[in-house]
C-alpha cells in the first residue's frame, strides 16, 4: 500500500524547494511571514457564547486533524459583543489558520475558503487561532502550502507549561518562508492542488480496499467457526484455559523500573500485542521485585497475551524465542490446555469472543468482567479438525492478504 501521507510530505518539500516545476532559485527570497499579510498577525478573541446567532466562531477543532475545515464544529458568538469585533477580525476566503494552543494541535495549518461555509454566516476566530492574511500580490494558497511544509518545526515552537503550551503571535511574525515571484506561486499551487486531490482519492480508495477485506477475512471467520459449532461441543471459555490480568493498582510504576540486564525481568506492554514483536519495550524490574511481588504475572514462550483496555482483543503469541517476563495492567495472560490448538483459539478469539464483545449491544466494553468474558461459548471440535480449520483459514488469509490494491487505485492518479 502507498503510503499518501509521506507522498504528500515529498511533494510538498520539492515545491517548496522550486523542484516540483524546475524553478530558478535564484528568482525566490526568503521573508519573513509578518512582512507579506495585510492584516496584523495576531490571535483572535477571547468570545462569549450563546446557544444560537447568527454568527459563528471558529475554534481550533474546526481546523480538523484529517486537513479539512469543519464548520459543524463552531460555536456561536453572543452577539451582544459584537462591537469587540472590527471588520478585518471576520474571516474571509483565503485565510491561512495555524492553531496555537496546547499539545497536539498546536501548529496545525489549515486554509479557509468561503465554501467552507455554505450558511454564509459571519465567522470570527477564537482566542486560540492565529490567522494569516496575506497582501493581495500574495498567494494564501502558497503560503499556506509553505507553512505546512514547515508544520512539524511549528509544532516545536511554542512556550510554556506542558497542558498550556502556546504559540506567540511574535514567533509566528517572525517565521521565514521561501518566496518566489506571484507567476511561480500560482504555478506551484495548481500543481500542488491537483497532486494533492489525486492523492485524496487515492487514500479513499486505499481505504475503501483495505475495508472490504476487512469484512471479507470477517465473513470467512465467522463461516470456519459456524461449521466448527457443529463438528464439536460448544465449551465456555473459561474452560479452555488459564486466564490471568496484569497487576491493579500502583503495583507497575515508574518509580520501580530499572535499566535492562541479565538479571532484569522484562515487562510486557499492550504495543507487544498490537505490533505482534515480543522485542520492543522499554520497561523492566528487578529480579528480586519480581521473585516477590510479580512472580504470578509471569508470561512466557507460547503464551498468548491480551490487550484489555483501549485496543481491546489484539492478541499475540509469544513465539520460542520471546524473553520472560510480566504482563502490565493492560493485559491479560491466556495459557490454554493441552486439548486446543493455539492458531485455533486465535482464529476462534477474533472470530467468536471479540465479535460478541464489540457488537452491538454488547455487555462487554472491557475484557474484564471475567464473570461475562469467561462464560461466552466457543466451538470446540476435536484437535484434529481443529487443525484442519487452521490450515484451510491460514490458506485463505494468505490469499486475502496478498490481495492487491492496484485494482482499486489504479485509475486514480
Amino acid at each position: 500500500m502507498l503510503d499518501v501521507n509521506k507522498m504528500r510530505k515529498s511533494l510538498l518539500k520539492a515545491a517548496i524547494e522550486g523542484k516540483l516545476t524546475n524553478s530558478d532559485l535564484e528568482s525566490w527570497q526568503w521573508v519573513k511571514l509578518g512582512h507579506i499579510v495585510s492584516k496584523t498577525i495576531k490571535r483572535g478573541k477571547s468570545p462569549r457564547y450563546t446557544s444560537h446567532s447568527g454568527t459563528l466562531v471558529f475554534a481550533q477543532k474546526c481546523n480538523t486533524k484529517k486537513g479539512n475545515i469543519d464548520l459543524s464544529l463552531a460555536l456561536y458568538l453572543d452577539e451582544a459583543t459584537l462591537s469587540k469585533y472590527p471588520d478585518d477580525e471576520f474571516m474571509r476566503d483565503g485565510d491561512v489558520i495555524i492553531n496555537s494552543t496546547g499539545r497536539g494541535t498546536l501548529g496545525r495549518i489549515g486554509y479557509y475558503r468561503d465554501s467552507d461555509n455554505p450558511q454564509n454566516l459571519p465567522l470570527v476566530p477564537d482566542s486560540h487561532v492565529t490567522i494569516i492574511r496575506t497582501r493581495e500580490n500574495i498567494a494564501s494558497r502558497f503560503v499556506y502550502y509553505a507553512l505546512k511544509h514547515l508544520q512539524p518545526k511549528i509544532e516545536g515552537l511554542g512556550t510554556g507549561t506542558t497542558n498550556q503550551t502556546e504559540l506567540s503571535a511574535k514567533v509566528v511574525n517572525n517565521l521565514l518562508i521561501p518566496l518566489p515571484p506571484l507567476s511561480e506561486q500560482a504555478l506551484i499551487v495548481s500543481k500542488l492542488d491537483a497532486l494533492f486531490d489525486c492523492l485524496d482519492k487515492l487514500d479513499s480508495a486505499q481505504k475503501k480496499f483495505e475495508h472490504d477485506k476487512e469484512i471479507f477475512r470477517k465473513s470467512i471467520l465467522k463461516a470456519a467457526f459456524e461449521e466448527a459449532g457443529t463438528l464439536g461441543e460448544w465449551v465456555k471459555l473459561g474452560d479452555v484455559g488459564e486466564y490471568k490480568k496484569g497487576p491493579f493498582g500502583s503495583s507497575l510504576t515508574k518509580s520501580i523500573f530499572v535499566s535492562d540486564s541479565s538479571e532484569a525481568v522484562k515487562v510486557y506492554e499492550q504495543k507487544n500485542a498490537i505490533r505482534k514483536n515480543h522485542e520492543i519495550g522499554k520497561y523492566f524490574i528487578t529480579r528480586q521485585y519480581y521473585e516477590s511481588k510479580m512472580k504470578g504475572f509471569t508470561v512466557k514462550p507460547g503464551d498468548i497475551i491480551v490487550s484489555c483496555a483501549g485496543t481491546i482483543g489484539e492478541t499475540y503469541l509469544l513465539p520460542d524465542e520471546a524473553r520472560e517476563g510480566i504482563i502490565n495492567q493492560a493485559l491479560m495472560r491466556i495459557r490454554l490446555n493441552d486439548n486446543v490448538n493455539k492458531a485455533y483459539f486465535l482464529y476462534c478469539f477474533e472470530a467468536v469472543v471479540m465479535a460478541k464483545a464489540k457488537g452491538k449491544g454488547s455487555a462487554i466494553k472491557n475484557i474484564p468482567p471475567f464473570a461475562i468474558f469467561k462464560n461466552i461459548l466457543i466451538p470446540l471440535p476435536p484437535l484434529e479438525e481443529q487443525r484442519r480449520i487452521v490450515k484451510r483459514l491460514d490458506e485463505l488469509m494468505s490469499v486475502i492478504d496478498s490481495l492487491s490494491d492496484t485494482e482499486s487505485t489504479k485509475h486514480v492518479i
